[in-house]
């Protein structure tokens, strides 16, 4: 198989070979090809926050209001403790009390979940008439996360 010669920087080519890989030449021309790269764009990332806006305002309107933000950040964190509290009792012995306790943190916990999703001061049966699917699947997911956190810290300190 007989090589090419590039005619600009000597490279030896194969035979079938239209372009010299070393510098670019076009090797049936002997011109040597001019590359551009484009400028990026900053519409993508423009592109990316009107995405992230419009599932916030679909899915967690409740980020959007700041007086509700706050207290349902109160209600989610004395539901949480309420949570701890109780598994902390039961670790204890204290299982009688351990139960309506860590009941009650659920409560708090899952009725800041529903003012998160919901964006409105509504209680937690109210909110759950209304969602729909996509609310559904958020809200289990975000009432899941807290069990998922405890067993995975119990399971890295157990073992």
């Amino acid at each position: 198989m007989a090589e090419r010669v590039c005619p600009k920087c000597g490279h030896d080519c194969a035979a079938e070979a239209v372009l010299c890989v070393r510098c670019g030449t076009d090797l049936r021309t002997g011109r040597r090809l001019r590359t551009e790269v484009e400028a990026r764009s900053e519409r993508p990332l423009a592109e990316l926050c009107r995405l992230a806006g419009e599932i916030v305002r679909g899915y967690l309107p409740g980020l959007l209001r700041p007086g509700l933000l706050i207290f349902l950040a109160l209600t989610a964190a004395t539901g949480l403790a309420l949570l701890g509290a109780a598994l902390l009792m039961g670790i204890f012995g204290l299982i009688l009390l351990a139960f309506p306790v860590g009941g009650m943190g659920l409560l708090f916990y899952l009725q800041a979940l529903a003012w998160l999703i919901g964006g409105d001061w509504a209680l937690l049966p109210e909110h759950l008439a209304g969602f729909g699917e996509g609310h559904w699947l958020l809200f289990l997911l975000l009432a899941g996360l807290p069990f998922v956190l405890l067993f995975a810290a119990m399971k890295l300190f157990v073992l």
